[in-house]
């Protein structure tokens, strides 16, 4: 019966680190959402050019969108 090489164990072992369950982290996920939402809000700013209220309202959605992970950052799980 072959043995597993050293090597495989210790690709078993990476992918068993790789791949166990994770808790989300709400802090990071905050940031990141914080920072998507300062990073776009100057964007709209800088360019505020008014193509038409369609583009507009894509952009307040996108602000809304951001504002929402920031705000929902501290609820966040994996379970279903």
């Amino acid at each position: 019966m072959p043995t597993a090489s050293e090597d495989d164990r210790s690709h078993a072992s990476l992918w068993s680190l790789l791949n166990r369950p994770h808790r989300p982290e709400p802090d990071t996920m905050r940031v990141g959402c914080g920072a998507l939402f300062i990073v776009y809000a100057v964007i709209v700013v800088l360019r505020s050019q008014e193509p038409g209220p369609a583009f507009l309202e894509l952009r307040v959605g996108m602000l809304l969108y951001a504002a929402l992970g920031v705000w929902l950052a501290g609820r966040v799980s994996w379970r279903v």
